[in-house]
């Protein structure tokens, strides 16, 4: 019925550097009937922080003529949002796509001309841009609400001193194996064990991004779990940064903050507000 109808099939095209486009058929369908759908789709691809973008493809119509007209979403068309959003977690995410429902996309649309009118919704497109990985483990001055976290080890110095190696990781790796919070030899083993597998030169080492980190899961056959504590009403709320799509026995949950990685060794309090 549609013109080049490979422009309105559910189709997602990933793996890419700079943007991943995830394009959805609404033919006989609400958006709403996606979000589920969407969700998981993005959460399973999308391993760190992203900006997102959406468009829909209409089918308008002249009144004059009856003439139908295809419209395919793209950033030039219908465009629902004026900038691209921030996503952070899988929280951010679903808060996202759940408010698209109550988006009214009519006011969007760029008609050809004043006797255009909407006929129908063919399809929605995400535009996801990826940011640049950063790697982790630089040392910055952390919150109180960190370093108070009785469900933490902040790891920072006497006088809350930051480290400046790069290896907070690396500590945190020490701990859950069960060194004691004096971990630093237990942390050059573990360290040098990454390096040599992935022929790194350690004495130029940036750290370890949120994308290298199945690296780290693969070297040391556990599944990591990367939490942050974000201010919510002045108190403190843990939210998931980035899942695993590996499967092995062990978990180790670490916690985000700006470039530090702090080990979480007690969820429950950990979570607690």
């Amino acid at each position: 019925m549609w013109e080049n109808r490979d422009q309105i099939r559910t189709k997602l095209r990933t793996g890419n550097r700079v943007q991943n486009k995830y394009n959805y058929s609404l033919e006989g369908r609400r958006y709403a009937d996606n979000v589920e759908q969407v969700h998981s789709n993005i959460t399973a691809r999308e391993r760190t922080r992203f900006k997102i973008d959406c468009s829909y493809g209409v089918i308008l119509k002249n009144v004059e003529t009856d003439q139908l007209r295809n419209f395919y979403g793209s950033l030039g068309n219908a465009r629902m949002l004026d900038f691209a959003v921030l996503i952070s977690n899988q929280d951010h995410l679903r808060s996202f796509l759940e408010n698209i429902c109550d988006f009214d996309m009519r006011e969007k649309i760029e008609r050809p001309d004043t006797k255009s009118v909407l006929v129908t919704v063919i399809n929605i497109v995400f535009f996801v841009s990826l940011l640049p990985d950063i790697p982790v483990g630089c040392g910055v001055k952390l919150p109180s609400f960190v370093i108070n976290n009785k469900g933490l080890h902040a790891l920072v110095k006497c006088n809350s001193r930051v480290y400046d190696d790069n290896l907070c990781l690396f500590r945190c790796l020490a701990l859950f194996d069960g060194a004691s919070l004096d971990c630093e030899r237990a942390t050059k083993e573990k360290f040098y064990q990454y390096c040599h597998v992935r022929v790194l030169n350690p004495n130029k080492f940036p750290g370890v991004t949120l994308r290298e980190l199945v690296d780290v899961e693969d070297i040391f056959e556990i599944y990591v779990v990367v939490y942050a504590l974000e201010l919510d009403d002045q108190s403190p709320k843990a939210t998931v940064v980035q899942l695993s799509r590996k499967k092995y026995e062990r978990t180790m949950y670490v916690n985000l903050h700006e470039s530090h990685f702090s080990y979480l060794f007690d969820v429950s309090k950990y979570c607690q507000r």
